[in-house]
């Protein structure tokens, strides 16, 4: 019989613990990577009974009942748009001048024809007034702010209809929103700054163009307006109202010598918000 010498064995010995090693090492790489396996297989089974739990259940069925759903709400939403600009939507989306100096005779026939529209119902305004649009007396618009102008236009114009129906003492002031930047032309008798606190706008969502009218006269007249404002088809919302009395104006007759308070007048400040369509999103205008 051959006798294996000693290093011949060391060597085997050797050998078998190497291989026995790798296997080891194989074995728990194996065992690590089915323990992952297994966490991963447990969070796929919750995330589907989770999914299963859901109602309505995530199947084909349900997806498609979702669209319908979808489909019926956007025509809904467009129902409620419709209503919400009222029967005479299309005052609105008229075409703009197309050019600065179309606008500038816009502007102008509105001055023009709103304060021959006051002296006519007696009502007071000063004899500059451009009722908000004194910044284009002399020129038009900048191209790029002709559609954002034209519709403060066209809101200022049911606005101040509204008032002199409703025959103030005076108009005293009409302002519109200061745009996020001014610039040296514009006239500040033309701007307010709307605290965000009181406004509607929602960015992504609702915008507005915004209004301040400034006028004189007894409670019954502001509660005219208001009630214009409320019967007007569009989307017109009052956001705040500031009544500050005026001094009464004492008179003493010859007859008598008794002096005669006529009767007392206020100065009415109304903050109006006009609801833009979706549509039409508002722009800068200056």
């Amino acid at each position: 019989m051959r006798r294996i010498k000693p290093s011949s064995s060391i060597a085997l010995v050797l050998a078998f613990v190497g291989v026995l090693g790798v296997e080891v090492w194989l074995l728990l790489r194996e065992s690590k990577l089915a323990d992952r396996a297994t966490s991963v297989l447990s969070r796929k089974i919750a995330e589907r009974e989770w999914f299963a739990k859901q109602s309505p259940a995530l199947t084909e069925e349900s997806e498609q009942a979702i669209a319908a759903d979808l489909v019926h709400a956007g025509q809904a939403l467009a129902v409620l748009r419709a209503t919400l600009q009222g029967p005479e939507a299309g005052w609105f989306n008229t075409h703009p001048p197309a050019k600065p100096l179309d606008a500038f005779f816009d502007l102008a026939g509105f001055v023009e024809k709103t304060r021959h529209a006051a002296a006519q119902a007696r009502v007071g305004f000063a004899p500059d007034e451009h009722f908000g649009f004194a910044t284009y007396s002399t020129e038009g618009p900048a191209p790029e702010l002709l559609p954002g102008v034209y519709r403060q236009r066209l809101v200022a114009q049911r606005l101040v209809d509204a008032l002199i129906v409703a025959r103030p003492l005076a108009l005293l002031g009409f302002q519109r929103e200061a745009p996020a930047v001014l610039v040296e032309k514009n006239i500040a008798a033309d701007y307010f700054f709307l605290n965000p606190a009181l406004s509607l706008r929602q960015p992504g969502q609702l915008d507005t163009l915004a209004f301040r009218v400034e006028f004189s006269g007894q409670t019954a007249t502001l509660r005219d307006f208001l009630n214009r404002i409320a019967g007007l088809s569009q989307p017109f919302i009052v956001r705040s109202v500031e009544i500050e009395p005026l001094p009464a104006v004492n008179s003493v007759t010859p007859a008598t010598a008794v002096p005669l308070v006529r009767q007392n007048f206020s100065k009415f400040t109304v903050l109006v918000e006009f609801i833009l369509p979706r549509a039409a999103p508002a722009q800068s205008p200056l």
